[in-house]
């Protein structure tokens, strides 16, 4: 078998030899994973209409599946687009569209539609969409769907395309509000505005006409590109080669070999704890001359001897006030973390504290033009936080180890992000060498508490031992603090001694909690934190954990906590979102409201109290029947391929809440129902959602058919979710019964 592989299109190439009608259409079902990567696609000449590739879904109601087309070519070809995509989440990232022929009215190189019914996205990233002749370079098409989802078109070379390079006018910005784009270079464009970082100005394609489309030197491509991108940088190029090679990512699919940074080679483990005459060749000095350069610095290692390489602190390290990129991969015997849930990277750097250095990188508040970035290195023994950063802007941590190292003693907080900092991007997307591991922490793992907020964690270990499995815990793995707007996604978070995720204080709003598992491995073997999966308190307002208002993606697995799995306490502030997520076995109810434990409905909503305490929904009726019943006719359902779950569930309920409000209302799939309390439901499952609102009195019924799950009958329960956010606790539990609602032609009686 194949022991490695490296995705590079020059290695793979489909020639269709301009034969009529070729081109490649796929239809998937849905929440179907479609991934095209490292293929040159040359020769087609599509049918009259068709894309030369096509990714589309079988028009299900699913918003959680995910097309990508990365590192590919598409040379030489005809047809009426050179990639089409339609679905929920859409990936264009690393290609290279050049020298096609686009034929038809409307015609264009990469053509990006919403999907019917789905919240959907596109990341459209790091491309160059080039010389196409005959149609536009790229177009998105929202067609009039609403998502909160974000769509980001960021650091793309669109130039030289017969028609508009980058086409907007169907991006309904209205409906899809959440459009970032930038840093990208153009000729022409329609249906925007340009932005801080966008260049109209020619490239400078290395050779163009002969095919060769990576910048010449001197290009304004090179070294140009954002700090943070919203869905991360690639690891490599078009190419494979790297990224990043200067202090910028360079614009388009190609990194050029350009390096405009200033560098320094450590050379020495030694450390004489001196800020005014570090050891020479150390990581002390080092720093010292990045700081006195004044320019965009890099420091590598080149420390003579087997990993690991250990730098043994005792006094406080230099301030870090400039822009600054520690590459701790330079070290020879490097190599990056493979895995998914666990973390086999072989890094050969330590910088221990030794129980008495508060930090290894400290960013001050008066820095406000730092910019860190950190790669590939172990930090232990830290008294503050291995890295506190209080200034700046666009800081990158990504495929370090924070504690876990044998014989060093814990760091009191791993990373700390404070002050007036910006946002940091802490691990990454697509990129399995970005992984963080963060464990052991006394304090806590990742401890945000800058005022601006804005900060992503991604796929990040926290909680364990390298193995995915072994106890790891922080004191807390999270922690949030008066800080808005930060994503959590895809962060394994268990083995806490508090809560998983601790969200706190008034100006903690905004902030997007999906696809985490917190309380698990990511094999399902119990790592509870010992509080909360997720708790919310002092008045953190605005937060979404899982689903959006308008969607059913994001479903976090909140599981074997030692408290509830999101526990909104009496000091929690309103309009916090929990929906949509897989919440079980934990040690209180699934959602919980105010004090620990159950609280019963309100006589009247709002009430006083966190997420103005609202009511959950009342099940009275739960009938599972086959597929092809009338009821389920009327459905459009489509036979499931699962043995056991092709069947419907009619659910039947009523809520009681605020007069002529409008209430989602979520159910859930549990076996049994919630141990500590009954009466109430487990959430395991999502099944399905609609919305209702209330009459003048309050009362809202309702019945939704949603698709069974189990061969096992099980039970149902919901939660109800207001308008502005405030979701309630599971409601009862209700066991499902074999049975069938009577025809609805013969409902009212008459016959």
């Amino acid at each position: 078998g194949c022991a490695a592989r490296t995705v590079n299109p020059l290695n793979t190439t489909i020639n269709a030899g301009n034969a009529d009608n070729t081109a490649l259409l796929f239809r998937f079902n849905d929440d179907a994973t479609a991934t095209v990567e490292g293929i040159t696609f040359t020769g087609f000449k599509a049918p009259a209409g068709k894309s030369v590739l096509e990714l589309t879904d079988l028009l299900g109601d699913s918003d959680e599946e995910t097309y990508s087309v990365r590192h590919c070519r598409f040379l030489g070809n005809t047809g009426h687009n050179m990639i089409y995509m339609s679905a929920s989440q859409m990936n264009v990232t690393n290609n290279l569209v050049a020298n096609n022929t686009l034929v038809g009215g409307g015609a264009g190189a990469v053509l990006i539609k919403f999907k019917y019914g789905g919240n959907s996205r596109v990341a459209i990233d790091n491309n160059t969409v080039a010389m196409n002749n005959g149609g536009f370079g790229v177009l998105v098409d929202t067609d009039n769907r609403e998502s909160e989802r974000y769509t980001s078109i960021v650091s793309n070379i669109l130039w030289g395309n017969s028609g508009t390079d980058l086409n907007l006018t169907r991006y309904d910005t209205g409906l899809s509000p959440n459009l970032l784009y930038g840093h990208n270079i153009y000729g022409t464009t329609a249906g925007f505005a340009l932005r801080p970082g966008d260049l109209v100005t020619n490239p400078q394609f290395t050779n163009a006409a002969g095919g060769n489309f990576v910048p010449a030197a001197g290009s304004p491509a090179i070294n140009s590109g954002p700090t943070q991108q919203f869905y991360g940088f690639p690891a490599r190029d078009l190419i494979h080669n790297e990224r990043i090679v200067g202090n910028l990512i360079d614009r388009g699919a190609y990194e050029a070999t350009v390096q405009n940074q200033s560098s320094f080679l450590v050379t020495s483990s030694g450390d004489n704890g001196s800020n005014a005459s570090p050891t020479t060749g150390s990581l002390r000095a080092a720093i010292k001359a990045a700081n006195a350069s004044g320019l965009p610095f890099r420091i590598s290692f080149g420390i003579s001897g087997s990993c690991p390489r250990i730098v043994n602190m005792s006094t406080p390290m230099l301030d870090i006030t400039g822009d600054v990129t520690i590459d701790g991969r330079t070290q020879q015997g490097w190599s990056g973390n493979t895995q998914t849930g666990s973390f086999d990277a072989n890094l050969c750097l330590v910088v221990n504290g030794s129980g008495a250095a508060p930090y290894a990188f400290h960013v001050p508040s008066g820095a406000g033009n730092a910019r860190l970035t950190v790669m590939g290195m172990m930090f232990a023994g830290f008294t503050d936080a291995a890295i506190k950063i209080e200034a700046g802007n666009g800081h990158r941590l990504a495929g370090n180890q924070f504690g876990a190292v044998p014989f060093t003693s814990s760091n009191h907080d791993a990373i700390r992000i404070t002050g007036t900092s910006g946002g940091a991007f802490i691990g990454g997307y697509d990129d399995p060498t970005a992984t963080n591991l963060i464990a052991g922490s006394s304090g806590v793992g990742v401890y945000l508490d800058n005022a601006g907020g804005g900060s992503t964690l991604a796929n990040n270990l926290i909680g364990f031992q390298t193995d995915g499995a072994g106890l790891g815990g922080n004191g807390t793995g999270v922690y949030i603090f008066n800080s808005p707007q930060n994503v959590l996604q895809y962060n394994l978070i268990g083995n806490s001694a508090s809560h998983g995720v601790n969200i706190s204080g008034s100006g903690s709003s905004g902030n997007l909690l999906q696809y985490n598992i917190i309380g698990t491995t990511f094999f399902d073997l119990p790592a509870g934190n010992g509080a909360a999966g997720v708790g919310l308190s002092f008045g953190a307002q605005g937060n979404t954990i899982g689903a959006p208002q308008s969607g059913s993606y994001g479903a976090n697995t909140i599981a074997r906590n030692g408290a509830a799995g999101v526990w909104i306490t009496p000091s929690g502030g309103s309009s916090n979102r929990v929906m949509g997520n897989r919440i079980r076995f934990n040690g209180d109810i699934a959602i919980d409201l105010s004090t620990a434990g159950a609280t019963a409905n309100q006589s009247t909503n709002p009430g006083s109290g966190p997420n103005h305490l609202q009511n959950y929904p009342i099940l009275t009726q739960a009938l599972r029947h086959p597929w092809n019943s009338p009821s389920a006719a009327a459905t459009g359902h489509v036979p499931s391929a699962v043995p056991g779950a092709d069947a419907l569930i009619d659910v039947t309920g009523n809520l009681h809440s605020t007069p002529l409000e409008s209430y989602r209302i979520d159910v859930y799939f549990g076996i049994d129902c919630d141990v500590n309390h009954a009466n109430r439901g487990v959430p395991d499952v999502p099944l399905g959602r609609t919305v209702v609102t209330a009459d003048g009195q309050g009362n809202a019924n309702f019945q939704l058919t949603v698709p069974g799950y189990s061969a096992f009958l099980g039970h149902v329960s919901a939660t109800a979710t207001h308008v502005g956010g405030d979701t309630s606790e599971v409601g009862t539990c209700l066991a499902v019964v074999d049975g069938t609602l009577p025809d609805p032609l013969f409902a009212d009686g008459f016959e």
